[in-house]
C-alpha cells in the first residue's frame, strides 16, 4: 500500500518557500503603509496651507508666529507664549475649540497649564501619521496638550525676537515667514511665495537612541555667534555626542509659542540635529525632521507641498547668519528667507 502525506524534508521545504514569500511581501506592505502615511502628512500640510491663506483673506496678513493676549483675570498672560497655529482652528474645522478658548478668561492664560482649553484628544491635521504620538505631558499644575508635528519657520535665523538696544525691547521682523508679536502679508514675500517656506515637519523625538538626532534640541551649548557646523559636530554615528547637556522634545505642545517647540529654521539641513544658545536662552539651530526616508515635508507659501531631501544644499555653515541680503546657506537657507534676493534653482 501507498502512504499518503508529505515526508519531513517536504514540509521543510514548503515552510521554507512560505517564509521567503513572507519575508518578501512584509517589506512591500511596510512601503505601502509609509507611502500612505506620507501622503496623509502631505496632506495635513495643505491643509494647513489653506487655512493660512484663509486666514490671510480675512484679516490681510498671516497669522503671528507666536502671540496671545493680556490677561484681565491674573499672572497667567498667554501673551508671547500662544503658538499662532492656535488662530487657524476656525479654518480647520476646530471652531468649537477656538470658540472655548476665546471666551476663557484672558483667552485661556497661559497654553502650558491645565487650566487653559486644551482639547481632549489630538488634532490629527496637526500630527504626521508617520511619527508615534508621545506622551501628554500633565502634571497637579501643568498640561502641554496634544503634540504637533508641523512647526512653523523661522528662516535662516538664530536671532532673538527682540532687539535688547531698545527701552523697551521691541520686537524684530525676522527673514522667515512667521515672527514674535507681529505678522507679515504675503506682499512681504518678496523672493516669492513659491520659494518660501511657511511650515515643516518636526519629529517629536521618540525615545530611542535611534532617533535622538530627530526629534530633540540640545542645550545650552553656544554662546550669541552660533556656528551651524559646530552644532553639526555634536552628532557622532547619528547621535549626539555630548556629556552634561540637557536633552529636551521639539513640538511637545500644540499650543505653545516658544522658539524650541513651535519653530524650525532653515540652516542645517532636515534630519539634523538641533542645538540652543546660551545668549539669547531658546533661540538657535532648530532642524526639520521627520520619519520618512530621506528628509521631511515643507508647506511653501503658494500653499505647495515638497518633499526636502536631507542632502539639500546648506551652502557655507562654516559662516554665521546674517541680516540682511543673500542666506549663506546655500539653497536651504534660501527657501527660508522671504526677501533674501536669492535666484533658486532644482532642489
Amino acid at each position: 500500500m501507498k502512504r499518503r502525506g508529505f515526508t519531513l524534508i517536504e514540509l521543510l521545504v514548503v515552510i521554507a518557500v512560505i517564509a521567503i514569500l513572507i519575508a518578501l511581501l512584509l517589506p512591500a506592505v511596510q512601503q505601502a503603509r509609509e507611502a500612505a502615511r506620507r501622503t496623509q502628512c502631505r496632506n495635513n500640510l495643505k491643509q494647513l496651507g489653506l487655512a493660512l491663506h484663509n486666514y490671510h483673506d480675512v484679516y490681510r496678513c498671516l497669522s503671528p508666529g507666536t502671540g496671545g493676549t493680556r490677561s484681565t483675570v491674573g499672572p497667567g498672560t498667554n501673551e508671547g507664549h500662544l503658538s499662532g497655529v492656535v488662530m487657524l482652528l476656525p479654518y480647520l474645522d476646530q471652531a468649537a475649540l477656538w470658540n472655548r478658548i476665546a471666551d476663557a478668561p484672558g483667552q485661556g492664560g497661559h497654553p502650558g497649564r491645565v487650566t487653559f482649553p486644551h482639547p481632549d484628544s489630538d488634532i490629527s491635521v496637526l500630527l504626521c501619521p508617520s511619527s508615534p504620538t508621545p506622551q501628554r505631558l500633565v502634571t497637579a499644575t501643568d498640561d502641554w496638550g496634544p503634540s504637533r508635528s508641523y512647526l512653523v519657520s523661522l528662516g535662516d535665523e538664530t536671532r532673538d525676537y527682540f532687539d535688547a538696544t531698545t527701552a523697551p525691547p521691541t520686537p524684530l521682523r525676522l527673514r522667515g515667514a512667521f515672527t514674535y508679536l507681529a505678522t507679515f502679508r504675503f506682499r512681504d514675500f518678496r523672493d516669492g511665495t513659491s520659494n518660501t517656506v511657511l511650515m515643516a515637519e518636526r519629529e517629536h523625538g521618540a525615545t530611542g537612541s535611534s532617533q535622538a538626532i530627530r526629534g530633540r534640541i540640545v542645550w545650552p551649548i553656544f554662546g550669541v555667534d552660533v556656528n551651524p557646523s559646530a552644532c553639526l559636530a555634536t552628532v557622532s554615528n547619528g547621535e549626539y555626542n555630548v556629556t552634561g547637556i540637557p536633552v529636551r522634545r521639539m513640538g511637545f505642545s500644540w499650543a505653545g509659542g516658544w522658539s524650541n517647540i513651535n519653530w524650525v529654521t532653515t540652516i542645517l539641513p532636515p534630519n539634523g540635529p538641533s542645538c540652543g544658545l546660551t545668549s539669547p536662552a531658546w533661540f538657535g539651530v532648530m532642524s526639520a525632521s521627520s520619519l520618512h526616508i530621506g528628509g521631511a515635508q515643507i508647506l511653501l507659501s503658494d500653499g505647495s507641498v515638497r518633499f526636502v531631501s536631507e542632502n539639500i544644499d546648506t551652502g557655507d555653515l562654516t559662516l554665521p547668519p546674517v541680516v540682511k541680503g543673500p542666506s549663506p546657506y546655500g539653497v536651504w537657507g534660501a527657501l527660508g528667507s522671504k526677501s533674501g534676493g536669492e535666484a533658486l534653482g532644482e532642489y
